[in-house]
């Protein structure tokens, strides 16, 4: 028992266990110790008990259990509204829902306050899926697992800070089985040691807008030492929905994305199959001339223009999806900085025959097409390795190696 009175926030505690007999006759005994991590807290073990949690006044969340959205019953739909405002430790147990419970992008969980966390928890918005992930609005997987997002907007201030939820961060966790896996929207948060797995339509969605009753609406995200996998779209999407007033850009309030350590992205799309658009997220009235669109990039991203992009396998042609960021019939920006040297940037302004097809640039993050160690047809594997590496057990990078980016319509940035 711990005296809970002595724990405000956390404490880790040492626990030492030494053999009773030595390992040979005349050696020292051997011994072993594991640090635990004491919260002030609740224990959490079924569904009902996660919503008490979840609403009671700033106390961290602890599962003990796995938990299924409404304790399995699938005849209750439908988002459970339930805002994270402080930490949410999963402790490796799964929470997760039925097929059809969540549909479109209505999540599992979303972090609402400055400072909530997810922390080492499995999120399944579909418990149990096919072996092949279908992309397609209607029959592919539906729901999200956690949206970062302020639970409502109040108005835009002089400053334009009242809609902006800070310091959110996700570690170690997984997100998986769902249509768009995350959101991010007006959000500064950090994701470390985190996989995005066997999503139907883009791992995360970083949603831009520009609402008078609102304000300015974007996202700060940051990615370290993270892994994507098994997507039918892109891996990270950022969409201009509305027009970016000038000055919001200048003072530096439009979406940014920091890169750090490694980010493996297993997501090769077959040339002749992808949509570099994904039509599942796009406004609604942008959906039949995405579509349109669509079908005129993938004849242009065969052409030679394009070839040093391309990753050739099997005689089959693949790009490499890891981020797009457009506004279609708005402009679109994108910064930020790159510590994988893997990763490239790339204008559509820059690429010939593509940039004639779309009314405002579009920005890409994609692998150079000498990359060899993912390849099209690599697959990922979750075990100790991976673990290991996601907590940043031999990862090195070189900090004065890291790159920056700054893509705007008057200013298009080449491939780098």
């Amino acid at each position: 028992y711990f005296a809970h009175e002595k724990i405000s926030e956390k404490a880790t505690l040492t626990v030492k266990v030494t053999a009773k007999y030595p390992k040979f006759p005349g050696s020292a005994l051997s011994y072993d110790s594991v640090d635990i991590k004491v919260v002030n807290g609740i224990a959490v073990d079924n569904f009902a008990t996660l919503q008490t949690a979840v609403k009671a006044d700033k106390l961290n969340v602890c599962l003990t259990n796995d938990i299924r959205l409404y304790d399995g019953d699938v005849t209750q739909t439908g988002s459970p509204d339930l805002a994270n405002t402080k930490h949410y430790y999963g402790n490796g147990y799964i929470y997760s829902a039925e097929e059809g419970q969540l549909v479109r992008e209505q999540e599992l969980l979303y972090c609402a306050e400055d400072g909530a966390m997810v922390s080492n928890g499995i999120f399944r918005a579909n418990r149990v899926i096919d072996d092949e992930i279908v992309g397609d609005v209607d029959n592919g997987l539906k729901g999200t697992c956690v949206n970062f997002c302020k639970d409502e907007y109040t108005g835009d201030t002089e400053n334009g800070e009242n809609n902006f939820v800070r310091n959110l961060r996700a570690e170690y966790c997984i997100f998986e089985n769902g249509k768009t896996l995350v959101i991010a929207f007006c959000a500064e948060v950090t994701f470390e040691g985190c996989v995005f797995r066997n999503a139907s339509s883009v791992a995360l969605y970083v949603p831009t807008k520009d609402y008078e009753e609102d304000g300015a609406l974007y996202s700060y995200v940051t990615t370290k030492n993270c892994v994507m996998s098994n997507l039918t779209d892109m891996g990270i999407f950022i969409s201009f929905e509305t027009a970016i007033a000038k000055e919001l850009v200048e003072q530096g309030r439009v979406s940014t994305f920091n890169q750090q350590g490694f980010f493996d992205v297993y997501n090769y799309q077959n040339v002749n199959q992808m949509n570099l658009i994904p039509i599942s997220v796009v406004p609604e009235s942008f959906k039949n001339a995405a579509e349109s669109l669509n079908a005129l990039l993938r004849g242009q991203l065969l052409e030679e223009g394009f070839a040093r992009y391309r990753h050739t396998e099997n005689r089959q042609e693949y790009f490499h999806m890891l981020s797009l960021s457009i506004g279609a019939v708005f402009k679109s920006y994108l910064s930020g900085t790159l510590q994988d040297e893997r990763i490239i940037t790339v204008s559509s302004v820059s690429i010939p025959g593509i940039a004639s097809y779309l009314p405002t640039p579009a920005y890409l993050l994609t692998y150079r097409n000498t990359v060899d160690d993912i390849v099209p047809s690599s697959t990922c594997v979750i075990n100790k390795k991976l673990i290991n590496k996601l907590h940043g057990v031999g990862v090195k990078y070189d900090e004065s190696t890291e790159r920056s980016f700054d893509f705007r319509p008057d200013n298009p940035v080449l491939a780098v």
